[in-house]
This record gives C-alpha cells, sequence and structure tokens, in this order.
C-alpha cells in the first residue's frame, strides 16, 4: 500500500490493505471437465496501490480460462477503506505526539 495511512496511526508504519474476490451465489458456476481438460487461473492486480482507497474499490480480477475460453471473471476488491497519508494526516499525528508527550 503506496502512501497508505496504517490502521496504528503510527508515522514510520504502513498501511496494509485487506482485499477480497467479489463473488455473488449468481455468479457461481460448476463444469465438467474432460480427463485432458484443465482449467487456468490467472490472477491480475496491480503490485503497488496508492491510497487513498475506498472500500469495495476494484484492485485486480481473477479470471477461469478452459483454453482461450473465459469461463469467469471475478473482481478483486478492497475490503476497507484505507485513507491517504497527507499533509493534515501528518500534522494530526504531529499534534498528538506532542500533546501525549507533554501530559506524560
Amino acid at each position: 500500500m503506496e502512501n497508505g495511512a496504517p490502521e496504528s496511526g503510527l508515522l514510520y508504519e504502513d498501511a496494509e490493505m485487506c482485499i477480497g474476490v467479489e463473488r455473488k451465489a449468481e455468479n457461481e458456476f460448476e463444469m465438467l471437465l474432460g480427463k485432458n481438460e484443465k482449467v487456468e487461473i490467472v490472477t491480475e492486480y496491480d503490485e503497488c496501490v496508492e491510497a487513498p482507497v475506498s472500500q469495495g474499490e476494484k484492485i485486480g480480477t481473477v479470471t477461469y480460462y478452459l483454453g482461450e475460453e473465459c469461463l469467469k471473471e471475478y473482481q478483486i476488491v478492497a475490503t476497507e477503506t484505507i485513507y491517504e497519508k497527507d499533509v493534515r494526516w501528518y500534522f494530526t499525528k504531529i499534534v498528538e505526539c506532542y500533546v501525549n508527550n507533554k501530559m506524560a
């Protein structure tokens, strides 16, 4: 996750993002394959996702192929919102650190 605000709120940590495959019951499928038939699963996604990212935002795809034929394609989506580490975020965190140190 590039430039994402970590859940911990720590300045030196990077954000981590959970992803999921968007599958709906109506999109489920079953297929009977021959002995020599093989389904290929191709996963495509951005290696480095840049914040901000909204929950449900498309990150990539998972595609099922039988030979050249595309059988099914599912979206890879963010399962949570990740906010950007912008100037406001850094300022807020620095002020929090200063105030917490003064209070201790």
